[in-house]
């Protein structure tokens, strides 16, 4: 996507995002930041294509909240699927603010540099949707055309689902390790976490996700592995002498040799804390910079800035 683009490209590692539930152990939260970082690059993400920085270290992002906050409601808020999903989780009811705040701070991190396409999964339709709503909002309101109104850039390929629920997606905030496949899982963790994977009570392997969701997310994931890019349909021909036990290690092959080559620039990246660090702090410099001059402009517009208007007397 960044060599398609001829625009800058801002990608935030989120860290005010991890904290929407509670706060987590300071040292995991600096490691998670330096192997988000160390897997993006690993991925391909180029720094000077795309600006990559770290959400937190850029004030602005928590200011145009709060301003945005002031156009959306507690209800609407409220009614967010995945707000539902993650409130549902503190049975008590004691749930953070920020987690109901998540959809507005997740509209500031693009609005902030008048972003004009986001990639997101269907999951994330409904915040894109609101997103654009807070831009319409504030462009009505102001009889201006500050905010560029956010254009849904969908994924080509399928949404993985979770290896251990396949009504969920596959993410790190599942807290069963099991449930995903990482960029740092050697090839016997790959093996395992295959192996382990739900399926159902048939040997044969067919892609039906309706009927059999499990299986079809393990085809799924098998199609993605593979270096020549198979369709679904073609991983079941490969496959059709195979039960699932065999499937699953022949996915498990699959996906070690995909990923084997990022796995290996990401375990180099870490070993270099230091060029992480210089990448991060050069991202957030032009970042920042990029947001102070958004703000500078949103504040004038909003009358915060009182040095260019006399008060009248």
């Amino acid at each position: 996507m960044q060599d398609g683009c001829s625009k800058q490209m801002y990608l935030s590692i989120a860290d005010y995002h991890s904290i929407s539930m509670g706060f987590i152990n300071p040292l995991e939260m600096k490691n998670n930041i330096f192997k988000m970082a160390a897997s993006l690059l690993a991925c391909g993400l180029d720094p000077e294509k795309t600006t990559l920085f770290q959400q937190s270290r850029v004030a602005d992002h928590a200011n145009l909240m709060y301003i945005l906050g002031s156009l959306q409601t507690i209800s609407r808020l409220t009614r967010m699927p995945q707000y539902k999903d993650k409130a549902a989780v503190f049975k008590n009811g004691n749930i953070p603010v920020n987690l109901q705040l998540y959809p507005i701070l997740q509209a500031a991190d693009v609005l902030l540099y008048k972003g004009t396409h986001v990639p997101v999964g269907d999951d994330q339709t409904q915040h894109l949707l609101l997103m654009r709503d807070l831009a319409f909002k504030f462009n009505a309101i102001l009889h201006c055309d500050f905010f560029p109104v956010p254009v849904q850039i969908s994924a080509r390929c399928a949404r993985l689902k979770s290896l251990q629920n396949s009504t969920k997606k596959m993410s790190k905030s599942m807290g069963n390790d099991r449930s995903r496949i990482l960029i740092s899982d050697i090839k016997q963790i790959i093996v395992e976490k295959c192996v382990k994977a739900l399926s159902d009570s048939q040997s044969n392997i067919t892609y039906e996700p309706e009927k059999r969701p499990a299986v079809s997310n393990l085809v799924t994931l098998y199609a993605l592995a593979t270096a020549t890019g198979l369709s679904v349909e073609n991983v079941i021909d490969e496959c059709a002498s195979l039960d699932t036990k065999g499937f699953k290690l022949c996915l498990a092959e699959k996906i070690d040799a995909h990923i084997a080559p990022f796995r290996e620039k990401y375990e180099g990246l870490l070993q270099e804390p230091q060029l992480i660090r210089d990448i991060l702090t050069h991202g957030t410099q032009r970042a920042e910079k990029k947001a102070q001059e958004t703000m500078a402009e949103l504040r004038e517009l909003l009358g915060f800035n009182l040095s260019h208007q006399a008060i009248n007397k």
